[in-house]
């Protein structure tokens, strides 16, 4: 009879919402407005109803201001058996890295190369993946790619998302 003699409970590289690296990064807690199985790792949130505490998926018309960062992927939430699909539900809590290196959903098509700027999308079917251009529907976030993975991934560079004009030094 064979023992596993070996076991992780780290997240595997290269994954929606996972570590790039151990660089200094911040991340916080927050809790999910979405319905259930709609807010995914590797997506971007905007603020929620209640700033601070709630986070939800960008509707159209949000601003850059609203970012608060990426949901990674966590240990704490539930993988569905039967959709094979993670399932973080309405009103728990995830983790939103607001600064550091992550690695994050790209929109479809989209072809990211090392250094490239990004921006969000707000609304629609791809509300909280990321593009690297200013097309209508994305806005700019204070990030940039750092690596280019495969299916749809890329590893992107967190800055401080104040603005200009939030810091005051508009």
């Amino acid at each position: 009879m064979s023992l596993w003699t070996e076991c992780s409970q780290q997240t595997p590289k290269r994954t929606a919402g996972s570590l790039y690296d151990l660089t200094v990064h911040t991340v916080d807690s927050f809790r999910n407005e979405e319905a259930d199985g709609v807010l995914l790792p590797g997506v971007g949130v905007v603020h929620g109803t209640n700033p601070g505490t709630d986070i939800a998926l960008p509707k159209t018309g949000a601003t850059a201001d609203k970012f608060v960062g990426v949901v990674m992927y966590g240990g704490s939430n539930e993988l569905d058996m039967k959709k094979n699909q993670l399932i973080i539900p309405e009103g728990y809590h995830v983790s939103v890295m607001r600064n550091g290196r992550v690695w994050v959903k790209m929109a479809e098509g989209e072809e990211p190369t090392y250094g490239a700027p990004v921006f969000l999308v707000v609304g629609g079917d791809g509300a909280g993946l990321f593009k690297t251009s200013a097309e209508e529907g994305a806005v700019p976030i204070n990030a940039r790619i750092i690596e280019v993975g495969s299916n749809g991934l890329a590893a992107i560079e967190l800055y401080n998302q104040m603005t200009a004009a939030s810091s005051g030094n508009a």
